[in-house]
């Protein structure tokens, strides 16, 4: 008897443990729950996840990339320093096939709530069960895959040169140098890109690793292989990748340089580099002996990078001379604008004398069109002052004018405003509207009010930031901002509501507000609704009278308070038995779920919701609800499949942040 009841007690136990070939199913849920099963099992049977991960699948979980087509092809600007930066970044390379990219990767038991395949279920299995680690240290997997390399490096455990002999290998070295930051071996990397040979440097920069530069020989190699590479690919996808850390790869690029003798590509590379650069003073000496150079387009970037930045102290004084002899002997336009431009950047180092023959060509400049880049050139060294009004509204008329050149006109105040308005109404390239406005705010408040009340343009927005900076001195009442809100049109009328949430106790002007916005119908509201509702928004029974049209709609819930929810739930509810069409009412479910799923009808409407056409909207903000009840889950998981493939990756992403807490 005792032995049959034994056997009674085991025999369901028996029948309950888990089988490899479940992770085989079509069935995602019967895959994930074998796997969660497994996670706990004794012993692992590796043996069986082997035999998984050498199983051919069709499929993985999809990685999802959402954006917007560029517009069609831009024109290239006139404008020498419009143009060097537009040409720079075309050259930035777009990631091709040999940028590697992840496989997705379960990490915990709580990604089991969405579909994974029986390799990567297999692979975190191995993962995370130390006690099977270096179990097989005569393992031969394929190494086709981040996860098969993974396995390989857990289970057969190799030595640093086994594995030094796989980042070498054209096939499996990529793979092996993913899975190997993935298990955070960043050392065995470093060392291969400090010492290995080009495949495996190629492999590990492959990875798109900023922090694998940390070491200084391993930033050695990084430039080598940038400067010396046959691959142009390759090489410029290294640039990318030093570019990214900044001064430091900047100047291990300068001392490369000095000591190799690079090919034209490189060096075009090289100064690409150096014009997209936020800071590229370490290579003002480089640069500076290349102001002359015989190739064009070397010189352009040369003299662009010098006029990015103020020049050190210890090579002003040269600078200036240089730039002042290329001034003197080249008659290239753009040359010479990019000279003045590099020449104001010169400080102290500009002598008495080299100011006053500046001051002189503003009359009889060395080429047509450069006077107003020589007042810009005057205004960055500080002796603009020296130049009467006139002079400066006669010169900034000129072609290519520069930022610098407007706040020559800038500093005088009032008298100037007209010309720098229609200097500005022309739209000139390169020239920061903002930068001026911002001068304006210190010489001539006045003008930037009457800019205010203008048409909406660069000018108005520069007007209204540099005001918005004044503050609590702008002048500008909280009711003339309500009516400039009134007319704004597009993104205009965001930077309005934006300088009225930075003000306190509206009162009743908030009201006016949000009547404005639940007149904005049939659109959702721009962002900056929702942080000024935060700040000034009404009980939520005001507010659902004021923004009643747009809530029926489906549209501001977000803006209520969260003083009353229950009010709101019952509003959200009588707006779904009015709505008639499926979108509003799907927008309506997705408001719902936010408010919180409290009762079986609220649930019932977000059920319908899910089931129509217009899922999308619920699914969107079902992520960010309270909780997720039982039924609103089986019923996202059951339609995965059935979902279209924007809308499935809203339904994964909500279903990963409600995944349950282990």
């Amino acid at each position: 008897m005792k032995c049959m009841a034994v056997l009674f007690l085991v025999a369901p136990t028996v029948a309950q443990l888990p089988r490899v070939e479940d992770l085989l199913s079509k069935d995602w849920r019967v895959r994930n729950g074998a796997a969660r099963a497994m996670s706990a099992a004794e012993p692992l049977d590796v043996d069986g996840l082997l035999r998984v991960l050498q199983t051919e699948w069709d499929g993985d979980l999809p990685v999802f990339g959402l954006g917007g087509g560029t517009g069609g092809p831009r024109p290239e600007p006139l404008e020498p320093r419009e143009r060097i930066p537009f040409e720079t970044s075309r050259e930035m390379p777009a990631a091709g096939d040999w940028w590697q990219h992840p496989q997705p990767r379960v990490t915990s038991a709580a990604h089991l709530v969405v579909p994974w395949n029986p390799r990567g279920l297999a692979a975190w299995l191995i993962e995370q069960r130390p006690e099977c680690h270096a179990s097989r240290p005569d393992l031969h997997l394929t190494l086709d895959g981040d996860r098969m390399a993974r396995v390989w490096l857990l289970l057969a455990a190799p030595m640093e040169a086994q594995i030094r002999s796989a980042l070498a290998d054209p096939d499996t070295g990529r793979h092996v140098a993913r899975a190997l930051q993935q298990l955070d071996r960043i050392q065995l990397l470093c060392d291969g890109l400090a010492t290995g040979d080009v495949l495996t440097r190629r492999h590990v920069l492959a990875l798109d690793e900023a922090k694998l530069l940390d070491r200084d020989d391993c930033l050695a190699a990084a430039v080598e292989l940038m400067l010396h590479d046959k691959d142009e690919e390759v090489a410029n996808h290294v640039a990318q990748l030093v570019e990214k850390i900044g001064n430091r790869g900047i100047t291990a690029l300068v001392a490369a340089l000095h000591d190799l003798d690079a090919d034209a590509s490189a060096l075009a590379r090289w100064f690409g580099m150096l014009c997209r650069s936020q800071d590229s003073s370490a290579a003002h000496a480089f640069a500076l002996a290349h102001v002359a150079d015989e190739d064009p387009r070397c010189r352009h970037r040369a003299l662009y990078v010098l006029g990015k930045a103020p020049i050190a102290a210890s090579l002003q004084a040269d600078a200036a001379k240089r730039l002042c002899m290329v001034l003197e002997r080249t008659a290239d336009r753009d040359t010479q604008l990019l000279a003045f431009d590099a020449l104001g950047q010169c400080g102290a180092g500009v002598t008495p004398e080299q100011r006053q023959w500046l001051i002189a060509m503003l009359e009889q400049p060395p080429e047509r069109g450069v006077q107003a880049r020589a007042l810009g050139c005057l205004q960055m060294l500080g002796a603009a002052s020296e130049v009467p009004l006139e002079t400066k509204r006669s010169v900034a008329r000129t072609a290519f004018p520069t930022t610098a050149t407007l706040l020559a006109l800038a500093d005088e105040g009032e008298p100037a405003a007209n010309a720098v308005e229609s200097l500005l109404a022309r739209y000139p390239p390169g020239v920061d509207t903002q930068v001026v406005a911002n001068r304006f705010a210190r010489t001539a408040p006045g003008v930037l009010r009457d800019w205010l009340s203008g048409p909406p343009s660069r000018m108005q927005i520069a007007a209204l930031v540099a005001l918005r900076s004044m503050e609590p001195d702008s002048g500008v009442s909280t009711a003339r901002l309500i009516e400039e809100l009134a007319t704004a049109r597009g993104y205009f009328r965001n930077h309005f509501i934006a300088w009225l949430t930075e003000r306190e106790d509206l009162g009743e002007q908030a009201a006016q507000v949000f009547t404005w916005m639940a007149a904005q119908r049939g659109a959702e509201l721009p962002a900056c609704c929702k942080a000024f509702a935060e700040q000034h928004a009404l009980p939520t029974p005001r507010m659902l009278e004021i923004l009643g049209p747009l809530l029926r709609q489906g549209y501001a819930w977000e803006l209520l308070r969260d003083d009353d929810r229950a009010a709101a739930r019952a509003a959200c509810r009588e707006a779904c038995d009015l709505a008639k069409d499926p979108a509003t009412r799907a927008r309506l479910a997705g408001a719902l779920s936010k408010l919180g799923l409290e009762t079986e009808l609220d649930i019932e409407i977000v059920l319908a919701a899910l089931d129509g056409e217009d899922a999308l909207w619920v699914l969107d903000d079902i992520g960010n609800a309270p909780h997720l009840p039982p039924r609103v889950r089986s019923q996202i998981e059951g339609r995965l499949d059935d979902f279209s493939l924007l809308a499935r990756h809203f339904a994964i992403e909500a279903l990963l942040a409600h995944r349950p807490a282990r």
